[in-house]
């Protein structure tokens, strides 16, 4: 937004918001995405030009940070003068709105800012508050690819116009590294949040939740760059964004997902303090024995519905016997999978080896009968280890975390004694 003209414009667009389209009823519902939920912040009365910086914390607080538009404009998005000047040649030079805010938000005479500013704005808050999340510059892309984001639940930081008017720039400079810059009374900034075959929905600064033709909108966001900006958890090397490198369980979970054994619950998240089922436990380890095929498809427990992406895998375990149910018609499918029984599954995949007997643990005592050979197997194998005080806790239940890490252990296991063996 720029000086007094767009101020004035401003509103005028709080009184002349675009009326919602009516929706073809042959529209596929699979076309169609709106983000619910999502809050609405007003850039008026306190922030009359900042309505970049609003939409951005719109989209922050959308992913739950508590923060302020006048934190933000205020203590992060950084800002520049107004200064011009005339060049050799009499070309007249300026600041990088691309990088800052030119003037200030909190007046009338402010201008505008790009991308790369509002990205400055949030990582410095994410920076500053220890949050585990960037904002990227995805400057460029196509309408299309702004709506794939919204389907999967992205907000898009947009940049367009009030009211969605055609674009008129009316003052034009170039930067010190000559990358013209341009300005229009109506220059907006608003976010992403929905979409139908023919219109979109903004959650606009000025005017609220608003919906617009969908080419207006396309047409108008090309006309100013097709800028945009969005915020996300970057991935790690693990594949995952709650997987972060040198933890004790980064090199197990990105062993697992690489081998095919174990992969994430979608958005890119593997949850690895999450407790394992017992389902899930039957789904790696089937997927281990490379997915073998199942003799008989009569299920025999009340738990295990047929179709679900857990059913051959449970009855592989069950036919093969390397997980039991519990004897009374149940296999336990959403129940947290224990240590012992953990142990006790590997060691009967891997054809119940013999162990040395012995009391490795103080709670010895506490392993329940089927499982102490296993234990031993395990423990002296440097499958799994111990807790501290020399325990095992044998009916703990195990995170997604620790059973990809005992999983890492016994594959490393068999691949070293296959390189023994010269195999």
């Amino acid at each position: 937004m720029t000086k007094r003209k767009r101020y004035t414009a401003c509103l005028l667009a709080v009184l002349c918001i675009a009326v919602s389209l009516h929706v073809p009823a042959a529209a596929k519902a699979s076309d169609r995405h709106t983000i619910s939920g999502f809050p609405i912040i007003w850039q008026m009365p306190e922030l009359p030009t900042g309505c970049e910086v609003t939409a951005l914390t719109m989209a922050m607080r959308y992913y739950g940070y508590n923060v302020s538009k006048v934190t933000m404009a205020s203590r992060y998005l950084p800002k520049v003068s107004p200064y011009f000047y005339y060049g050799s040649g009499g070309r007249l030079y300026g600041p990088d709105m691309d990088k800052y805010f030119v003037g200030s938000p909190f007046n009338s005479g402010g201008y505008i800012c790009g991308p790369t500013a509002l990205c400055t704005a949030a990582d410095g808050y994410f920076k500053a508050n220890g949050i585990h999340m960037k904002a990227k510059d995805i400057s460029g892309s196509e309408p299309r690819e702004l709506y794939a984001l919204v389907e999967q639940g992205t907000p898009v930081v947009v940049m367009v116009t009030i009211n969605m008017v055609d674009r008129h720039a009316y003052f034009s400079w170039y930067t010190s590294d000559g990358r013209p810059m341009s300005i229009s009374h109506n220059d907006h900034g608003a976010v992403l949040i929905g979409y139908t075959p023919t219109t979109v929905t903004l959650a606009d600064p000025l005017a609220g939740r608003v919906t617009y033709s969908r080419s207006r909108f396309e047409s108008v966001f090309r006309s100013r760059g097709k800028q945009c900006v969005i915020l996300e958890e970057p991935v790690y090397k693990s594949g995952y964004t709650d997987v972060p490198d040198n933890r004790w369980f980064s090199a197990p979970i990105t062993y697992c997902r690489e081998k095919g054994l174990m992969s994430g619950v979608g958005d890119k998240k593997f949850l690895p303090d999450s407790e394992m089922t017992r389902s899930m436990l039957a789904g790696v380890l089937y997927r281990a024995a490379g997915q073998p095929e199942v003799s008989s498809y009569e299920i025999p427990f009340t738990d295990v519905k047929s179709g679900k992406w857990y059913t051959s895998s449970v009855l592989w375990a069950s036919e093969t016997g390397i997980i039991a149910g519990y004897g009374n018609g149940l296999f336990g499918t959403d129940d947290p999978v224990t240590r012992e029984q953990v142990v006790a599954s590997i060691w009967r995949m891997e054809g119940e080896p013999e162990a040395a007997p012995g009391q490795d643990f103080e709670d010895e005592g506490s392993i329940s009968v089927y499982a102490l050979t296993a234990v031993d197997w395990a423990h002296e194998k440097g499958i799994i280890s111990g807790k501290p005080g020399n325990l095992f806790d044998p009916q703990a239940s195990m995170t997604r975390a620790e059973v990809a890490t005992v999983l890492y252990n016994y594959t490393s296991l068999k691949q070293k004694e296959s390189q023994d063996a010269g195999l």
